[in-house]
């Protein structure tokens, strides 16, 4: 019986540390991390979850306290708090967006939950996620401005702007950088459409 449930227990964390969405677990009484795993370290851009667990703080991370604050009293409040959004910086200064889903624990004295990024959903426009979509095909400009009705300078512009939004040094990191977020169903790469090809 102890056997099985070492092994329960093994189970659960790797499950726990493999998820490709951020979890967490806070303590209430300064916001540091009390548990999370791989995904979340690298949504704030440590190496892993030791090096998270060890220097994160929502002082060095948010970039609106006042929004950390109003997601606590919502908690308070109601006890769990679904899809709130704010700003964070990550370990390299580059800014980001995430949604937050959490439930607060008062007695035990934690906030446990899970963060997804949303940066593209938040600061591109609709043709820059048109793009970005098509980016994600392996479109180049030529055929991305024919199946858009631009023109190749107007696509060539908008990756520009989709780069600087999203912090991408190259097309190779903007591909990585897209492949990372947990992207709206618009957003996710399609299979080509007939008229596309």
């Amino acid at each position: 019986m102890a056997q099985k449930l070492a092994r329960s227990e093994q189970e659960y964390k790797e499950l726990y540390n493999q998820a490709q969405v951020a979890l967490f677990r806070s303590r209430l009484s300064d916001g540091k991390l009390h548990e999370c795993n791989h995904a979340m370290a690298l949504l704030f851009g440590y190496k892993d979850k030791e090096e998270c667990l060890a220097h994160y703080s929502p002082a060095a991370h948010h970039a609106d306290p006042a929004r950390c604050d109003e997601l606590l009293k919502r908690l308070k409040k109601g006890k769990t708090v679904t899809g709130f959004h704010f700003e964070i910086i990550r370990c390299n200064g580059k800014r980001a967006w995430v949604a937050v889903t959490c439930k607060l624990d008062a007695e035990r004295g934690y906030i446990e939950g899970f963060e997804v990024d949303i940066t593209a959903a938040k600061v591109l426009t609709k043709t820059e996620k048109q793009i970005l979509e098509l980016i994600m095909q392996g479109k180049c400009n030529k055929e991305t401005a024919r199946i858009l009705c631009r023109s190749i300078r107007t696509i060539e512009d908008h990756r520009s702007r989709i780069m600087r939004k999203l912090s991408a040094e190259n097309m190779v990191e903007l591909v990585q950088i897209a492949q990372s977020l947990n992207c709206p169903y618009e957003m996710r790469p399609k299979k080509p459409r007939k008229q596309d090809l």
